[in-house]
């Protein structure tokens, strides 16, 4: 059976290439993209349309898609180039310069945004909804030097696009506590979008702490642990060795079995001896420096596979 949004992308695809206006389309594809956590592909869509398209929703758009990746800079440059030209922006797209100006330490800007914007749309229902919040923002930037509180969505941004390790790292294990479960209804929706997250990152610290993190109630275990199993860094690997168990209980145990035959470094290699001895206790012994040697690990794997049988 296809896959319902493979075809729904391919469909959305088509459609950009044929529409005379590719507005509409391009929205759609880059909301099924960001969504599917594919945030470059989104822009490059964006730059295709807009190069055929001058509505002022995908500059809108890019913008967004730039703070989801933590490129907060480049989200304010969009906007402000957008009020310059046109003269007018929606209040909430308004409301998200002053945040993201805010954010980046323009306090000035800021205020001078929320000041428009109240001008601007006095008396509209967007206002008097959202006043509290627009109060909030100017409150915080009027008598504060620098943000205290930053949404869930920048940080994942920062998740996402922070140049520097241990920014994501800190970030990780931040939005690791907010998703919580046990304090949030929706906390285990934002985990696993977390660990989506931190399991594609660059650097193979994030991706061996994300996978570290893993609890059991994961859509697909099986898939992860694979993934994680398969990975092309030993560290990671053999995080996903310690951490099989927990996840997929004796299910865990072909996994192991086929990534020790596969495995020729020695830390992922040991990880994964002693996932097995964790399971079926030390039937298998591994003498110190085994796992440096070839010769060392094909005895190892050959004992293990006089314990499992033909």
């Amino acid at each position: 059976m296809a896959d319902p949004a493979a075809t729904g992308e391919s469909e959305l695809r088509e459609a950009l290439a044929r529409a005379e206006d590719p507005c509409e389309p391009a929205l759609e594809l880059v909301g099924l993209l960001a969504a599917a956590e594919r945030h470059r592909e989104a822009l490059a869509v964006l730059a295709t349309a807009r190069r055929r398209s001058s509505d002022s929703r995908l500059a809108v758009a890019q913008a967004a898609v730039h703070r989801d990746l933590g490129e907060r800079h480049l989200a304010v440059r969009e906007l402000e180039q957008l009020e310059a030209g046109s003269g007018s922006m929606p209040p909430g797209v308004l409301f998200e310069l002053a945040e993201l100006q805010w954010l980046e330490g323009c306090g000035p800007a800021a205020l001078a945004t929320a000041s428009r914007l109240r001008a601007a749309h006095a008396g509209s229902p967007w206002l008097e909804a959202n006043d509290g919040a627009l109060r909030v923002l100017e409150h915080e930037v009027a008598s504060r030097a620098e943000p205290c509180r930053i949404l869930v969505r920048d940080l994942l941004g920062n998740l996402r696009g922070a140049r520097d390790t241990g920014i994501r790292l800190a970030t990780l294990e931040a939005l690791w506590q907010i998703g919580d479960p046990a304090a949030r209804g929706d906390g285990s929706t934002l985990r696993w979008r977390v660990l989506a997250i931190a399991c594609g990152d660059e650097t193979a610290a994030v991706r061996a702490r994300a996978v570290e993190l893993a609890e059991p109630g994961l859509d697909d275990p099986l898939g992860f642990c694979q993934a994680a199993l398969g990975d092309g860094s030993p560290a990671v690997r053999a995080t996903a060795a310690r951490n099989a168990l927990r996840l997929l209980g004796a299910g865990a145990v072909p996994l192991l079995a086929a990534a020790l035959v596969e495995e020729s470094q020695p830390e992922a290699f040991c990880a994964l001896h002693d996932a097995l001895v964790d399971h079926f206790g030390p039937v298998v012994a591994l003498a110190p420096g085994d796992a440096h040697a070839a010769a060392g690990r094909a005895a190892a794997v050959a004992a293990w596979r006089r314990r499992w049988g033909p």
